[in-house]
């Protein structure tokens, strides 16, 4: 009998000393609510110094004593050694002024408002969209998350470039006739409105397709003039939209056209090409 309460007694020794010393020793609650509802700026993020928790609370507490402000959530960032506090400043409060104030403050770190962030991602609206597997083919909706031809300027010598294009209104930096025919005031030929749409069409506009760079500028040149269905250009007219382009320096130029050998353009290519 005296063995088994001995056993007894001893297995409730093992289980208290475990209990003591083992991880299973319940976490720290820290103080937190949904993400969702202190989206907004007039939360505060304030850090402090990692701390031993009793001195992190009173720093808290006393943060929401001296100022117009209520600590929601917090939590311990330990990869950069610092506290994260929460705090919802109240209704009216200067948040410039009470930014101010709080970093001022010997207890504060760092304090800033809060942010709003937006996931990267592709989810085009325009209507034929989904028929241009070449984009998909050339990783052209991937390199959209990184690039799309911000300040980017595109010379486009070719046949006239429709300016009312709802894909290409918002996209022309300008457009020159360097033909000089009747056609070319105001032009709207096939050929040049179609590689300027392929280049840099409107991706937010909810219409057309979109272009390989959506965000670029285009220079609509017109070197070429249409005839027959197609366009036709001359080494003049080429060369005088090739020299304006050369001037304008932009940044790339786009000839989708061929022909014999032209002495006088590949000078000006040349040139083009050393100017970068």
């Amino acid at each position: 009998m005296s063995a088994l309460r001995t056993l007894v007694l001893a297995a409730a020794f093992l289980l208290t000393a475990c209990a003591q010393q083992g991880p299973t020793a319940e976490a720290p609650k820290w103080r937190l609510i949904s993400a969702t509802e202190a989206a907004d700026e007039r939360h505060l993020i304030v850090t402090i110094e990692l701390a031993e928790r009793g001195a992190m609370a009173e720093a808290a507490r006393r943060l929401e004593g001296d100022y117009p402000i209520e600590l929601v959530a917090e939590w311990p960032l330990k990869s950069i050694d610092v506290h994260c506090l929460v705090f919802r400043a109240d209704e009216g409060s200067d948040l410039a002024r009470l930014e101010r104030r709080l970093n001022e403050d010997e207890d504060v770190r760092t304090v800033q408002r809060m942010r709003q962030f937006s996931v990267l991602g592709n989810s085009y609206a325009d209507e034929h969209f989904g028929l241009q597997h070449s984009l998909a083919e050339i990783n052209a909706v991937k390199v959209h998350r990184f690039a799309t031809g911000m300040n980017v300027r595109v010379g486009v010598v070719d046949t006239g470039v429709d300016a009312s294009h709802p894909d290409l209104a918002r996209q022309l930096e300008t457009s020159r006739d360097f033909v000089g025919d009747r056609a070319g005031r105001g032009s709207k030929e096939l050929h040049g409105t179609a590689v300027a749409g392929v280049i840099a069409a409107d991706a937010t506009n909810g219409t057309g397709i979109v272009g390989v760079a959506p965000d670029a500028r285009i220079l609509a040149l017109r070197g070429c003039w249409q005839e027959d269905g197609s366009g036709r250009c001359s080494s003049f007219s080429l060369a005088r939209a090739l020299n304006f382009a050369i001037l304008k320096r932009v940044d790339v130029l786009n000839l989708s056209l061929a022909g014999p050998r032209d002495p006088l353009l590949e000078e000006l290519v040349k040139a083009a090409r050393e100017r970068g």
